[in-house]
């Protein structure tokens, strides 16, 4: 019986890595005078941050955030190309 940290060759993903980890919260974070941090939850617990900022407009892109995050709450956090994609294009996959 293989281990469970045994190497998958076809990714080179460890089988712990291939385990789902779906996107569970989003939370916007605004600090004066002009920052936005974006704090993302998985349901393994694990936490990313991230920054998304436009000069002068940071009302706007908070609620451009707020507007679609549900859309990405269930999505695989690993899958971060379509997340991107879906973010830029705004229109599901």
């Amino acid at each position: 019986m293989p281990s469970p940290l045994e190497t998958d060759t076809r990714k080179g993903l460890s089988a712990e890595a291939n385990q789902s980890n779906k996107i569970t919260k989003i939370e916007t974070f605004r600090v004066p005078p002009r920052w936005l941090f974006i704090r993302v939850e998985t349901e393994q617990g694990i936490v990313g941050w991230g920054e998304a900022t436009l000069e002068g407009h940071g009302e706007a892109v908070e609620g451009a955030i707020e507007d679609f995050k549900e859309r990405f709450i269930g999505w695989e956090a690993s899958n971060i190309e379509d997340i991107c994609k879906c973010s830029y294009y705004l229109n599901p996959l």
